[in-house]
């Protein structure tokens, strides 16, 4: 199944040298196989967003502010508790993760800093931290386009909106060369 998938395709990608590279190849797959995805907060065809974000992250809840005021964008969120900073981070990314409906556990913890309740089961959150270090994450919340470029930190809605706009504009570039005879 996608676990398969997911193990094929990770050693395809290992050969790839740039980080955006292998950020947009990785984005391509998760939105492929939708795997370890918390949820997904807007669903939106035109504009695709990858955040990897921790539970405990004072960064990560200003930035879920934003988020939600974004429209027109599907954005898939992956746990990646960084427990050097945030020791329960990993329990609560786990917690998270069990829970009956991970994207409303995921919206009581980050939007209005509810409890989630403890529970464990087979989970991908230490998948999902090794994938953020491969990818050169060494931070939470992180942003990443389809088009494989990276935003660190908590940004405004402003300036991610600004941020993604060079996407659109960058993917349509792209269909022009495309399309123009050589």
């Amino acid at each position: 199944g996608a676990q398969a998938r997911f193990q094929a395709s990770n050693v395809a990608l290992q050969d790839k040298s740039s980080a955006a590279s292998l950020a947009q190849s990785w984005l391509s797959l998760w939105l492929a196989f939708r795997l370890d995805l918390v949820g997904v907060l807007l669903v939106m065809a035109n504009t695709v967003l990858a955040v990897f974000s921790d539970p405990d992250c004072p960064y990560c809840q200003k930035l879920e502010t934003d988020l939600r005021a974004l429209t027109n964008v599907t954005i898939y969120t992956f746990l990646m508790p960084l427990v050097s900073l945030h020791p329960a981070a990993h329990s609560k990314a786990v917690s998270v993760w069990c829970a009956k409906d991970r994207t409303a556990a995921w919206h009581a913890t980050m939007w209005r800093g509810e409890a989630v309740p403890q529970a464990d089961c087979p989970h991908p959150v230490d998948r999902n931290v090794a994938l953020g270090e491969r990818l050169g994450i060494n931070g939470t919340p992180t942003l990443i386009a389809a088009d494989g470029r990276m935003l660190p930190g908590a940004a405004s809605k402003e300036q991610i909106e600004a941020w993604l706009l060079r996407s659109a504009i960058s993917a349509q570039g792209d269909l022009k060369s495309e399309v123009v005879p050589r």
